[in-house]
């Protein structure tokens, strides 16, 4: 149990761009405008990081 925890040095906006890469571009600023409203809609919009 002493292991430590290295941090994981990560871009989240390119993590989210390409989990959505391939997607209707329409659909993705409708989701991203979304994202950006509030702190939860973010969060649900983003649960595969």
């Amino acid at each position: 149990m002493n292991q430590r925890l290295k941090p994981i040095k990560r871009n989240v906006v390119e993590d989210i761009v390409a989990f959505n890469a391939g997607r209707d571009p329409e659909r993705l600023t409708r989701k991203y405008r979304l994202l950006a409203s509030n702190p939860f809609a973010f969060l649900r919009g983003t649960c595969h990081l």
